[in-house]
């Protein structure tokens, strides 16, 4: 069903990370859905800032105005029974989906299947007053327009025209 239904969702076309992860999402709307992508097990948009709290997982930008939140991959792989342990009583339900062979989701070649559930009874969803990205203070996005990377373009745009000038010398001195 899951490599099937992913080709019918999008006609046929190769989606993006987040899209195969939204396409989980509607399956387990009432789960915090975790998908791995590289080293971590990602979550995003809402599942990230619920995450974020019920887990005290640090969250960041995933893309302009999504966030997320990850699990390193190693540790709750062999470590299982500890994030059992922290969500048993928070009420939220999470599922988690790694690379495995026989996974029922096909993502870039690779087979995504259910590495580990846990039940809950809260609804997913997002409950804060205010969801401006541009007020966030995790938002790198805001973070790039800030007076510090303001301050390294301008030493960088400096050095180049240092760099020009000592050349410049040089090549007097050399004359």
């Amino acid at each position: 069903m899951g490599t099937l239904f992913l080709h019918l969702w999008k006609g046929g076309e190769k989606v993006s990370f987040y899209e195969f992860v939204k396409m989980l999402k509607k399956i387990s709307p009432n789960k915090i859905v975790f998908v791995k992508c590289g080293v971590f097990f990602s979550c995003i948009g809402a599942d990230a800032i619920i995450a974020e709290k019920v887990l005290n997982l640090k969250r960041t930008c995933f893309s302009k105005q999504i966030c997320k939140c990850g699990l390193p991959v190693l540790y709750i792989r062999n470590n299982i029974d500890k994030l059992e342990e922290k969500v048993k009583d928070t009420g939220y339900g999470i599922i988690i989906y790694d690379e495995m062979e026989g996974g029922e989701f096909e993502y870039k070649d690779k087979k995504y299947g259910v590495l580990w559930e846990h039940k809950g009874d809260c609804i997913i969803e997002e409950k804060r007053k205010c969801t401006n990205c541009l007020e966030c203070k995790n938002n790198v996005y805001v973070k790039e327009t800030c007076k510090y990377t303001l301050d390294r373009e301008e030493y960088e745009k400096v050095r180049r025209e240092a760099k020009i000038f000592l050349k410049k010398i040089e090549d007097i001195i050399k004359k």
